[in-house]
């Protein structure tokens, strides 16, 4: 039986930067690159961890065919058919099901999916709809901290030192709670905002979120705590309840497999209890960073000094939503917002570029949550304003003629 091999699909900032993590730890890889990619390839990538840069060889590529919304081709046409154990999914979260089309012939029963997105990741039964669940892949999910970045195409840079958690995937679960009762109204505040001038001359009443009340007195007091020199970028830092670690014993060969691949580089297995709350807190700041950034046309340290109360009112409706604990959530979006106050936030980036951007995943999956859930659109008002701004931004960016080129995954970090 041929040694175990792990495929990462996706050759952005997070796919490159794993690669490299993993081939150092001596794991076989192999990238999987769009042909127009592959045709740049030098056979090897370069990874600088300041002061130090390192040469990262053996690092196998092969060409997978493109899957366009616009110009579908056969899956089978080009693809080598040699089968996949694992499999991790670095991408864009809306080239996801698509990016995966032309290997759905590769996998089987038996391998195992890892998916590293912004957003709330699909569940197995949105990705093998078709499929019977014991004749999917093992579906797991992680969450990515680490701020990297390309200077130049092959050379990815450890800005930031954060961490990737993983675990098995069924879906994201949110909380039980009463997500009927009124939203909290909030004061918008500078920068483009959420309430337009009909909405003033309307007399629409607005005050700060009730919810975010003992946080900003903690603020005014001093007592917030922590040093933000020591602070690393990690999310979801509730307390989880215990959570059984069963998997790392019970689970099939190639997610073993994975995951000791994955902790020999530095990642950590966590509960699937645990990824959700990651995935939640995360999805939030995502949500404030991405498209006030985007829309607003800063990098990600002036959210909070310029839009603050923009930033409020988005973690008040992803609360609704989620269950979430606003304290939490607002704490985890002001370190984060400071630790990466240097950087162009990825949104911004393929606003630049006229890329389609993650706002759907992002402010439209809370959106559409919220509709699902039986909320009024007024609970969610501010992401849906947000969703509405950005789509429009798309369409002006795309008639300037940019690349139109996909992602890679990258996180709010890695700018």
């Amino acid at each position: 039986m041929a040694a175990r091999r792990i495929h990462i699909l996706g050759a952005g900032n997070i796919g490159l930067f794993v690669a490299s993590q993993l081939r150092q730890a001596k794991v076989p890889v192999t990238l999987l690159l769009r042909p127009q990619t592959l045709a740049t390839y030098p056979g090897q990538i370069s990874l600088f961890v300041p002061p130090h840069k390192t040469i990262i060889p053996d690092l196998l590529a092969e060409a997978v065919p493109s899957y366009e919304e616009t110009d579908p081709k056969s899956p089978a046409e080009s693809t080598p058919q040699t089968p996949i154990d694992c499999l991790i999914v670095a991408v864009k979260s809306h080239q996801v099901r698509l990016a995966l089309s032309p290997l759905l012939s590769r996998l089987n029963k038996d391998s195992t999916i890892l998916l590293l997105q912004n957003g709330v990741p699909p569940s197995p039964t949105e990705l093998f709809p078709t499929l019977e669940p014991q004749q999917r892949p093992h579906l797991m999910a992680g969450v990515v901290t680490h701020g990297v970045f390309q200077k130049e195409r092959w050379n990815i840079t450890l800005a930031g030192k954060g961490g990737l958690w993983f675990a098995p995937y069924d879906g994201v679960v949110l909380p039980d709670r009463d997500r009927k009762s009124e939203s909290p109204r909030v004061r918008v505040g500078g920068g483009k905002s959420a309430l337009g001038e009909d909405d003033k001359e309307k007399g629409i009443s607005v005050a700060p979120d009730p919810n975010l009340k003992d946080t900003e007195e903690k603020e005014k007091n001093g007592k917030e705590g922590g040093n933000k020199e020591d602070q690393e970028v990690i999310y979801g830092q509730i307390p989880p309840p215990e959570a059984p670690m069963s998997w790392l014993f019970t689970s099939s060969p190639t997610t073993q497999f994975l995951t000791s691949s994955l902790t020999s580089s530095g990642s950590t297995p966590i509960s699937s209890s645990e990824l959700n709350i990651k995935i939640l807190t995360k999805l939030c700041i995502n949500c404030v960073i991405n498209p006030l950034t985007a829309i607003n046309n800063f990098k990600n340290g002036m959210v909070l000094s310029i839009c603050s109360e923009d930033a409020k009112a988005i973690c008040g409706e992803v609360l609704k939503v989620t269950g979430m604990n606003i304290d939490v959530l607002w704490e985890e979006v002001k370190r984060v917002v400071d630790v990466t106050r240097t950087n162009w936030s990825s949104m911004w980036q393929d606003i630049e570029n006229g890329r389609k951007t993650e706002i759907r995943e992002l402010n439209g999956w809370v959106v559409d949550k919220a509709k699902e859930l039986g909320l009024r659109e007024r609970d969610v008002r501010v992401n849906k304003w947000l969703l509405d701004m950005v789509v429009e931004m798309e369409g002006e960016a795309e008639g300037k003629g940019g690349d139109g080129g996909g992602g890679g995954g990258e996180e709010e970090e890695s700018e």
